[in-house]
């Protein structure tokens, strides 16, 4: 199956992210596969961009992440979604007015 650009982008966050936790935390890929539950081929392909981790793997990765590398993964990830979303997102004019409460009798 062919990978489309959208998902060679984001394995490339993903792999980038990877690296950035696991060198913020100054470890080797062999204790931070062993604190992810992975072995260090599967942790290898991940930084390298040619897999993309599961579920699992990645909320690990969230747990041993600090505020700066949440801030920059949510960045990234948003910055390459807007361009695919930003035409289905209903634009503040085109919602809906809410009905206004009735005064309460005095």
């Amino acid at each position: 199956m062919k990978e489309s650009a959208e998902d060679i982008r984001l394995a490339k966050i993903t792999a980038l992210f990877f690296i950035k936790v696991r060198t913020g935390k100054n470890i080797s890929q062999e204790k931070f596969a062993e604190l992810l539950d992975v072995n260090v081929r599967y942790l290898q392909d991940i930084e390298y961009g040619e897999k993309v981790p599961s579920s699992v793997t990645l909320f690990q990765c969230l747990k041993l992440a600090d505020d700066a590398h949440w801030a920059e993964l949510r960045s990234r990830v948003c910055a390459e979604a807007k361009p695919k979303l930003a035409p289905q997102l209903p634009q503040p004019a085109s919602l809906p007015s809410l009905p206004q409460p009735e005064p309460s009798p005095a």
